[in-house]
């Protein structure tokens, strides 16, 4: 019974913002996949991309915190990686929803990649 106490972890309360910005990512990566489910050619929509651009800044700026950037640079480059290779994939739902992740993501990226630059830039 007490080895059972020891490896149960108790975590702390979240804040509501934290609770906050995991629902926003959340609903902003179904709305990537959802919206590529609609039309076979919603990766070249201009009006879907900016939308898409735009949530994804707004949720990174709420979200990545200093102690998640390595992790979210990591996840962000291996989904840009897997974007890469869409042009070779023939199922176009699956491809634009790949299109359309990788775009709600790249804002997060960049931030995250700018934040670690200057936190770097800072301790020398």
């Amino acid at each position: 019974m007490a080895k059972e106490k020891d490896t149960m972890k108790i975590t702390p309360p979240r804040s509501p913002w934290e609770v906050i910005g995991t629902w926003s990512f959340l609903i902003g990566f179904a709305i990537a996949v959802i919206l590529a489910l609609f039309d076979r050619t919603a990766s070249n929509s201009t009006t879907l991309l900016w939308f898409l651009l735009i949530i994804g800044t707004i949720i990174a700026f709420l979200n990545i915190t200093t102690h998640e950037i390595i992790p979210f640079l990591i996840a962000g480059i291996a989904l840009m990686l897997t974007g890469t290779v869409t042009e070779h994939i023939q199922i176009w739902w699956l491809k634009n929803s790949i299109n359309n992740i990788v775009i709600f993501v790249l804002p997060g990226v960049i931030i995250s990649a700018i934040k670690a630059v200057l936190a770097i830039a800072s301790t020398k």
